[in-house]
């Protein structure tokens, strides 16, 4: 997977104890609504304000999570896909 970050017409805020994606800009037209993040998604997100590695990301994660690698890999794969398929992400 190529390095990856985060697009800027997006921000993350946390609304009693959620975890939100706020399209600003192009992307509010693009994405029409919130998107809801996990907290390791948001973690991820947070990282992801430069560019990142697949392993860099995982790496982080496991020294944050109490996760088995195999459980943090397909996760972190599963997360970086959707928001990739919700065009939030810079390759």
């Amino acid at each position: 997977m190529t390095p990856v970050k985060q697009k800027k017409d997006c921000i993350l805020r946390e609304v009693a104890g959620e975890y939100l994606l706020i399209p600003t800009g192009a992307a509010a037209v693009d994405l029409n609504g919130m998107i809801t993040l996990s907290e390791t998604a948001a973690f991820v997100w947070k990282l992801l304000e430069r560019e990142q590695s697949f392993d860099s990301l995982l790496a982080a994660v496991l020294d944050t999570y109490e996760v088995e690698r195999a459980v943090a890999e397909r996760e972190l794969r599963q997360t970086l896909v959707s928001l990739d398929r919700l065009g939030v992400l810079e390759h």
